[in-house]
């Protein structure tokens, strides 16, 4: 596409001149042009309120007429919301910008003076007028905020979607298998809470509350946050975590594997650890074990579901241990 050029027609703030130029450069409109401007050019006042677009970004020309500045252009809009007893055709943004992204030529939009806006001579020498949708009691709009929306919509066309910077800025969307996996462990807790009653309701409660979570468009990582939360919220975390009562019968179970003389004789899980060690530790949910040889074994134990605890080394294979 190529990119139309903003004509402000006898601006007369510097100031609003400065601050189209600011957001045609936001948008990545850089050809402005001046027709005869009221205090002239260049401008230090629309230098300034420009933030930087001029002069290295925004490129300003000069010119005495309307003729002149558009004199290059085969298409052209006007800019009013006023009607002007001409025959011309009134389009809103959307339809300008998809004529000036069709147009193989150069566009122009015309915006008028401060005071008066545009003077029906120049009027005459557009295509069509372009309206935007304000309040009829209220319609008239600064200088720069005309400018500014034009520009915005102009940008808009050409992204078809968030800026490239956001494009990575979500992680992958949860697969239906992680979002399952969530809410079976929600409804667990939920379970064990007491929240499905009576029974006979458990059903739509279940659709209810799955269906509010796929809504949602979780995120992996969301996920493995809010299953952390829910392992938090049903045990603990730290010097807060707690023992269930029905883990209590896997922990003495625990306890009740080494013989009185600290020698490991039971089977986990068809392993069998054989060598003589001493508890030193034993309060759940975490286990120090010592050999008689004086080296150390950590073990850290972790809660899987109301009957089985996993037994992980720091070094070795991963032991689970089922309540009988």
């Amino acid at each position: 596409m190529i990119r139309p050029c903003f004509v402000l027609v006898a601006p007369q703030m510097g100031e609003n001149i400065g601050a189209a130029a600011r957001v045609m450069a936001n948008f990545g409109l850089t050809d402005l042009r001046l027709v005869a401007p009221r205090d002239g050019w260049p401008n230090p006042a629309a230098e300034t309120m420009s933030a930087g677009a001029l002069p290295d970004v925004v490129k300003v020309t000069v010119f005495d007429t309307v003729e002149q500045a558009v004199a290059d252009c085969g298409l052209v809009f006007a800019t009013t919301a006023r009607p002007r007893e001409m025959e011309k055709h009134v389009v809103g943004a959307s339809e300008a910008v998809a004529r000036i992204r069709a147009t193989p030529v150069q566009a122009a939009v015309l915006f008028g003076a401060e005071r008066a806006g545009l003077p029906n001579e120049a009027v005459v020498m557009a295509d069509a007028i372009l309206s935007y949708p304000v309040n009829a009691s209220f319609a008239s709009l600064n200088l720069a905020q005309a400018v500014a929306l034009l520009s915005h919509a102009i940008a808009e066309a050409d992204a078809g979607g968030p800026p490239p910077a956001f494009a990575d800025a979500l992680d992958a969307p949860a697969t239906r298998e992680e979002l399952l996996g969530m809410t079976e462990h929600f409804e667990e807790e939920l379970d064990r809470a007491g929240f499905f009653f009576p029974d006979s309701k458990r059903a739509p409660m279940v659709q209810n509350l799955r269906n509010a979570f796929t809504r949602a468009g979780w995120t992996s990582q969301e996920v493995r946050t809010f299953r952390g939360a829910i392992k938090a919220l049903a045990i603990g975390r730290g010097k807060a975590r707690v023992v269930r009562e029905e883990m209590k019968p896997v922990i003495e179970g625990l306890r009740h594997v080494y013989t009185a003389d600290g020698k490991l004789t039971k089977e986990a899980m068809g392993r069998t650890l054989e060598g003589d060690y001493e508890v030193t530790e034993a309060a759940p949910p975490r286990f120090s074990l010592r050999e008689t040889a004086g080296r150390t074994m950590k073990v850290t134990i972790e809660f899987d579901g109301p009957s089985t605890l996993r037994w992980i080394p720091e070094k070795g294979p991963t032991l689970v241990l089922n309540r009988r």
